[in-house]
């Protein structure tokens, strides 16, 4: 008897089946972004404004007329 040609009918069935052995399938969702150069490379003014945080919302004034 020649093992290497052995054929299954049908494959075996696992003892215990159920959902959540199964794969789920995954979409891929593609993004655009956009690449800046090296920090480096940029006019010191605009550097400088990137490299500055922002102030976060509550130092800011209030609007004129807000409660």
């Amino acid at each position: 008897m020649d093992l290497s040609v052995v054929l299954l009918e049908a494959p075996p069935e696992p003892p215990v089946i159920s959902d959540m052995y199964l794969p789920v399938p995954c979409v891929v969702h593609p993004e655009q972004v956009r690449e800046y150069q090296y920090a480096d490379l940029l006019p010191d003014d605009l550097r400088e404004r990137l490299e500055t945080p922002d102030p976060p919302d509550w130092a800011l004034p209030a609007a004129p007329g807000s409660p």
